[in-house]
């Protein structure tokens, strides 16, 4: 072990100058690529349960895990009859094999394709069907996504990728919008509503990328035809490389990006406004009012109207949902009516019913819930950890008595539940390997009846039973695509269709003398949300309203006459309608001239048909999934250093499941002035552990603020090491959740110290200040072997204010760290540490903020690791919980307005804050930087250091103050908060002493 290690000021700089540089390749590599690969990154479980296989055609390797065999095999002729088209599309000749990645591990209604030539699709869908229209979900994402590919080969230059593309500057709305058009038809879902939504709000600017790329590509190809398209998308510079604005005006004839996107903006709103104009307006249809929440995604008021449910948000930052349990204030309701009473007969005023609310549970809720007959008790739908870690949908029983909830079902893939006139059972949709059924349960004992059988792909929504209980109306998606109203009789199972129109129709709502239905449709071609009422006698149905937004079939007003109905959530339009179910629309036939509508009916000269998944392809060979045998090239960069002095370079590979991950880099001086440096990692997905190895010189460094100096003290650990993973959550509540790590580490602890504290030559320190003394001992490096396991437990729901100013959450996090030199190593030493933190939201605005953190250490640690309370400021960044894995920042134990040093073996150190928010955003903009979340706080810091097995003679340290929180970000991601503030301790704050000013880095979530 050697106490103290001389380094010449230039070579620290060579250091720092390397340091940056492996900073910035590890936040590239960990942050950007490795969380690109895999469908285990989107959860963090790898499912271990699960047993690849692999089918080859003549274009596709189909990877898929039991249970799902018929499913790979039908999106293998899927795949297949595609692939000429879409080649074809992108004006491409050929291209290189790709892997389709099929797996039903989690309900995840998505896919994701990549420019490896690799596509990962989640299968076994059900509600995917509202917004497909006639169209199955696994030919609309096999196609989509694989469209992805062929873009991004037809996109390709010499550069290797994902470089390339984010040089190019090609928006996400190319890439989304050309899949779309490509491959998909203008629908409601997809993306009609939304630009109702953004036209209506004037935020067309701000539509996500899937939705406005969409109408963006199909106005690109009605004013410039699909060769313009064709054309942009092999256009290269002198460089043979690919950028999009320069490519985009040359392909257009010269009109610029800039120039284009306003035309689509007024067109957009152009054909909206005047599409609604000869529409209906939503107070015509019948009476309106609101709830008293941000959000509304679905509600059921109680057959005596004085309960309500309501999935929603209860302001626009919250990141999940919440569902609200209320009872109507009637009192204040009947004031609210009688002053609406004088209300124009041609613009009604909407009702504000006054609503006592309670959030009884959060987290992702469905929109369909019911309550019983004698609205005791509500049964909903909750997304959360099933069986295996799967994420998936299943009934949750809320008991208004007992204010308790409990799982009706687990890990059975279960929805749309509705509840039976006497109360007995419960209908609800469940399905497995892309196929659905209806389900009856009893709510007391939990016995379960399987109501139907029906063949593969066929998909259920919104069972409604009957007023007498006999029947049940469903709307039910065939094996053709084509969905519609059927009606099943509950005894004999014996089922009729009642209604056939090649439109989605869903959400039946029955009238009480059970002879008439009312539902909403797509008929039309405004491709709006409208209803319609059905004679069940005669099968004839009539449509009862025609606006221009949407409206949606709901539930029968209880104890009334009319149908419930929601609409659409924009700022000129209400969330409940009251309906009468037999009225007549007074529209006539939309005229909108053709050059503002013929951008929505374009299609690709090179159409892509629905193909036919039951014709088989040809399998040309079947095995077990070999990772070795799909290694694919993920990305690779080399590159000189910012000052021209060396080089440095990586590059990473995956298997095609991107369950192994296999990455090398490093980078060396031209002339040998500073050390090279390299690492190599590979990480394995497949077990139920996540674990890696990893081998550094110079690349994994520790941080901290030490002894004042102006530089701070790194340390570099050039070993090996192992580490391991396992989250894991109970399955309630998706915010709550485990993680269990633990590292091995063998590794020479090499000490870089401080330029500013120490004699290059003899090591001795330098006083900065006449009469100013070192603390802190010298740093010591050495050989050090160590083993770490960790614990974290932390419950926080997502919001946008968590990372600046949380107002709730909470966690408990312990750790031990054991180093033994008789196995290796010069050091041997214990570390316990254990902390918890916890926000709560007090009067109004303010929130208490409280952490409490203790550290024991037994043995002789290396002397920079003593546990202490200094005078060193504490690095402290914004996402507090993201591990940068490869650069570790130890805490410095400083309370705020104390300035004084404590050394010891033993460490109590907390905080308690009133935190009040103060400004949003400062309007301050350097190179992209803004200032933002400004909030106040008065604090009071706490601690002790002392040494085991002697009395603890100094009194604790108490401090107090106030302070200013600045957060510094980039575009709306905090990465920094700054404090200014003034404090002191207790006793002299009694004595009215001035307080010590400061300026410093803000910790606002421990973990």
């Amino acid at each position: 072990m050697i106490s103290r290690v001389s380094r010449t000021s230039a070579c620290f700089w060579n250091r720092v100058n390397t340091l940056f540089i492996n900073i910035v390749i590890i936040i590239i590599v960990f942050s950007g690529f490795i969380f690109a690969q895999g469908t285990w990154q989107v959860t963090m479980r790898t499912h271990p349960e699960l047993e690849w296989q692999t089918l080859h055609t003549l274009h596709f390797n189909i990877h898929y895990h039991q249970g799902i065999e018929e499913i790979a095999r039908k999106g293998a002729a899927i795949a297949e009859q595609s692939w000429p088209i879409l080649l074809k599309q992108v004006g491409l000749d050929t291209i290189p094999a790709i892997d389709i990645i099929f797996t039903n591990e989690d309900e995840i209604m998505n896919g994701y394709a990549l420019w490896t030539y690799t596509t990962f699709i989640w299968v076994d869908q059900n509600d995917a069907i509202i917004w497909l229209e006639n169209r199955k979900w696994l030919n609309q994402v096999v196609s989509h996504e694989l469209q992805h590919i062929f873009q991004f080969h037809a996109l390709k230059t010499w550069i290797p990728e994902p470089w390339s593309l984010l040089v190019s500057g090609t928006p996400g709305w190319f890439i989304e919008g050309t899949a779309e058009y490509f491959t998909e038809i203008w629908r409601p879902y997809r993306a009609d509503l939304v630009h109702k939504q953004h036209v209506l709000k004037n935020s067309m600017d701000k539509m996500e990328s899937h939705y406005q790329g969409f109408s963006k590509m199909l106005y690109f190809a009605d004013r410039f035809g699909d060769s313009a398209l064709v054309k942009l998308m092999h256009e290269r510079t002198g460089l043979k490389l690919f950028k999009f604005k320069k490519a985009f005006k040359k392909s257009t004839g010269g009109i610029s990006l800039k120039r284009f996107e306003e035309d689509w903006r007024r067109q957009m709103n152009t054909y909206y406004y005047g599409y609604r104009s000869q529409k209906e307006r939503i107070e015509e249809v019948g009476k309106t009012s609101t709830f008293p929440v941000s959000s509304v995604l679905g509600f059921q008021l109680s057959s005596d109207s004085l309960n309500i449910a309501i999935a929603g948000l209860k302001d626009k930052d919250q990141l999940d949902g919440s569902l609200y349990v209320g009872k109507l204030d009637t009192i204040k309701a009947v004031k609210k009516r009688k002053k609406n009473t004088s209300r124009p007969e041609n613009f009604p005023k909407k009702d504000k019913y006054k609503w006592k609310l309670k959030e009884i549970d959060s987290g992702r809720i469905h929109s369909i819930l019911d309550w019983s007959s004698d609205g005791n008790q509500l049964v909903y739908t909750k997304y959360h950890f099933g069986d295996n870690q799967s994420m998936v949908w299943d009934l949750r029983l809320f008991d208004l008595k007992t204010g308790k909830a409990q799982w009706l079902t687990f890990s059975q893939r279960a929805a749309h539940p509705n509840w039976s006139p006497d109360g007995s059972r419960i209908v609800y949709v469940a399905h497995s390997n892309n196929t659905s059924n209806l389900f009856l349960i009893n709510p007391e004992d939990r016995d379960m009846e399987r109501l139907t059988d029906y063949p593969h792909d066929t998909q259920i929504l919104t069972p409604r039973f009957s007023p007498d209980g006999k029947h049940i109306a469903f709307a039910k998606s065939s094996p053709q695509g084509n969905t519609d109203i059927y009606l099943i009789d509950v005894k004999s199972g014996e089922e009729s269709r009642l209604t056939d129109d090649p439109a989605l129709e869903y959400y039946p709502v029955w009238h009480p003398n059970g002879e008439h239905i009312t539902y909403t449709s797509h008929v039309g071609a405004g491709l709006t949300p409208n209803l319609s009422t059905l004679n069940i006698a005669d099968g004839h149905a009539v449509p009862i309203t025609d606006v221009a937004d949407a409206v949606w079939a709901r539930q029968w007003t209880p104890k009334g006459n009319s149908i419930l109905a929601s609409t659409l959530p924009d700022v000129d339009s209400v969330r409940i309608v009251q309906v009468n179910p037999f009225r007549t629309p007074v529209t006539q036939p939309v005229s909108i001239r053709e050059s503002y509508l013929r951008w929505m009916k374009i299609q690709p000269d090179t159409l892509l048909p629905l193909v036919d998944p039951s014709i088989k392809t040809e399998i040309l060979g079947k095995h077990h999934y070999s990772p070795l045998s799909h290694l694919k090239h993920l990305t690779s960069l080399a590159f000189p250093y910012l000052d021209g002095s060396g080089i440095f370079g990586f590059t990473v590979w995956v298997d095609a499941l991107g369950k192994d991950i296999f990455q090398i880099g490093g980078g060396t001086a031209w002339d040998g002035s500073s050390d090279p440096w390299y690492f190599a990692n590979y990480v394995n997905a497949r077990s139920r552990i996540l674990w890696s190895v990893n081998l550094y010189r110079n690349m994994r460094w520790n941080f901290r603020p030490y002894d004042r100096s102006l530089s701070g003290l790194f340390e570099s650990l050039d070993g090996i090491q192992w580490m391991g993973m396992l989250p894991f959550n109970l399955g309630n509540a998706l915010h709550s959740s485990h993680m269990v790590t633990a590292s091995l580490s063998a590794h020479y602890r090499n000490v870089i110290l401080p330029s500013d504290s120490l004699d290059a030559k003899s090591g001795e320190f330098i006083p900065r200040l006449p009469g100013e003394y070192h603390d802190l001992p010298i740093p010591e490096e050495g050989n050090e072997g160590i083993v770490s396991l960790r614990y974290r437990w932390l419950s926080r729901r997502p919001h946008k204010n968590n990372v600046s100013l949380p107002t709730q959450g909470f966690g408990l996090q312990s750790s031990v760290d054991i180093a033994k030199s008789e196995i290796y190593g010069d050091f041997s030493y214990t570390r316990f540490s254990l902390e918890g933190f916890g926000n709560q939201e007090l009067i109004g605005p303010l929130t208490l903020f409280g952490r409490v953190k203790t550290q024991v250490m037994t043995g002789k640690p290396p002397a920079q690791d003593s546990l202490g309370l200094t005078r060193d400021l504490p690095v402290y960044y914004a996402l507090g919980n993201i591990d940068l894995s490869i650069i570790a920042i130890p805490e410095s134990h400083n309370p705020r307005g104390w300035d004084g040093v404590r050394l010891g073996d033993r460490l109590v150190f907390g905080s308690v804050e009133i935190r009040l928010p103060l400004l949003s955003r400062l309007p301050v903009n350097i190179l992209g930087f803004t200032l933002g979340s400004v909030s106040g706080a008065l604090f009071t810091d706490f601690g002790n250091v002392w040494n085991a097995g002697k009395q603890v003679g100094d009194a604790w340290i108490v401090t107090a103050g106030y302070e200013l929180k600045v957060a510094l970000q980039i575009v709306n991601l905090p990465l920094l908060h700054f404090a200014f503030g003034e404090g002191q301790t207790v006793d002299e704050w009694r004595d009215r002493l001035t307080p010590r000013q400061y300026a410093r880095l803000a910790l606002i979530n421990p973990f």
